[in-house]
């Protein structure tokens, strides 16, 4: 139940493709600025790619209570 694929089988196809193209880079971008120390100098892009990450965290999470909801998990 708490494998990786039993929960990427509930995303549709744009999801995942939505998640790999833009949430993946979003996420190791916010997390290399974060390493690096430069969150604070670059506002918009933080902005940018926190926005990026929480879309797909959102999207996922709604298909993710859809599933609960239906018992499908």
């Amino acid at each position: 139940m708490w494998s990786f694929g039993s929960s990427w089988r509930l995303f549709p196809r744009w999801l995942k493709a939505v998640t790999l193209l833009i949430g993946l880079p979003a996420w190791l971008g916010f997390a290399a600025m974060i390493v690096t120390g430069s969150i604070l100098e670059h506002q918009t892009t933080t902005l940018t790619l926190f926005g990026a990450v929480v879309f797909v965290a959102v999207c996922q999470t709604t298909f993710m209570a859809r599933a609960a909801w239906r018992n499908d998990l």
